[in-house]
């Protein structure tokens, strides 16, 4: 099974856009994990194969917390449990503006990913904005 992981707080508003975006490819499953409460990631990784990454931290939201600190738990727990793919969402020419604290935070992560011993993908996507979803 592959599983797309988004920050719990993106199950609120912008669950329905993951649902839509994924059910286009082959009804992947989307699991809700809290990336804030490492202890809530083993039982999201359960039966899973390979995890699409796409969560980010929501404006409200401590960015250190979710895209650098749940991210490191999300991947150690993913090898830990002998995930055969991760897929890194991450962005284009992150680690050339270190200055800008999110593209920062990519870069490290793209690092910390290399340095694992996941079997994984990372792309890096074009800036975009969600205005809202309907």
């Amino acid at each position: 099974m592959v599983v797309a992981v988004a920050a719990q707080s993106a199950f609120g508003s912008r669950q329905g856009i993951y649902k839509k975006v994924l059910a286009a490819t082959n009804n992947i499953p989307t699991a809700q994990a809290d990336l804030t409460d490492p202890t809530s990631l083993p039982a999201t990784l359960v039966g899973v194969s390979a995890v699409i990454d796409c969560a980010t931290a929501r404006p409200e939201e401590s960015t250190q917390k979710v895209d650098w600190e749940g991210k490191v738990a999300l991947i150690q727990c993913a090898a830990a449990m002998g995930i055969k793919r991760y897929v890194f969402m991450s962005i284009f020419n992150c680690d050339k503006h270190p200055e800008v604290p999110l593209m920062n935070i990519k870069a490290a992560t793209e690092e910390f990913l290399a340095a694992s011993e996941l079997d994984y993908t990372v792309l890096r996507l074009c800036g975009f904005h969600q205005v809202g979803v309907r």
